[in-house]
């Protein structure tokens, strides 16, 4: 049996990100060596908040209240070996059906052929729930051997007992993949994301 790897991270990996460009097909993206997590969801789902919590910037990743301005694949360099991808939102019906078909093509790539891609964070709203798409994105991300976090955001927006509805139904669907409940405008749950992804990629290296 081939030995697994392991890799020590240090904590501080999130503290100094640089962004090195944005793709507009996978050929333009980095050499495909090192490590990936990239973060994808719905158009509005809290991607980009989310992106500048765990990353402590308020601007590195763009946000904005309309729904599928991310277009591109943007990568952002956490070091010389590990790269953070914004990945475009899907499900936004007001964009052209050419470039709809394009996103999701582009995104069925990424999935399929990156060899570094080693996890993918999926947000969804927690208002909206798991939805036919997001399903789909897990779907191909399991089929590629891919982990899956979860990350419900703005908490904030609901109830408690809305939270732990949310979570056993999550679970219920999802036993074997991590869920997150998280806030960016009350810097919630963010911490524990960090923790498991170090935890995480530190047996993948």
């Amino acid at each position: 049996m081939k030995e697994k790897r392991t890799m020590n991270l240090d904590p501080k990996i999130f503290s100094s990100p640089e962004f090195l460009l944005s793709a507009s097909k996978i050929e333009q993206m980095p050499k495909d060596e090192g490590l990936e997590i990239a973060f994808v969801g719905r158009s509005n789902s809290g991607k980009s908040s989310s992106i500048n919590a765990i990353l402590g910037r308020k601007s590195l990743a763009r946000t904005s209240k309309t729904p599928g301005r991310t277009q591109l694949i943007n990568v952002i360099r956490l070091t010389e070996d590990l790269r953070l991808i914004d990945l475009p939102g899907y499900g936004f019906a007001k964009v052209k059906e050419t470039i709809r078909v394009g996103w999701e093509r582009m995104l069925t790539d990424y999935f399929i052929k990156r060899q570094s891609l080693k996890l993918i964070l999926i947000t969804v709203d927690i208002r909206r729930g798991i939805k036919e798409l997001d399903q789909v994105m897990i779907s191909l991300a399991e089929k590629n051997g891919i982990k899956v976090y979860i990350v419900f955001t703005k908490i904030d927006k609901v109830s408690r007992n809305d939270r732990e509805k949310c979570r056993y139904q999550s679970l219920s669907l999802y036993p074997q993949h991590a869920i997150f409940f998280t806030s960016s405008l009350k810097n919630m749950g963010f911490d524990e994301v960090k923790k498991s992804i170090i935890d995480d990629l530190s047996l993948m290296g």
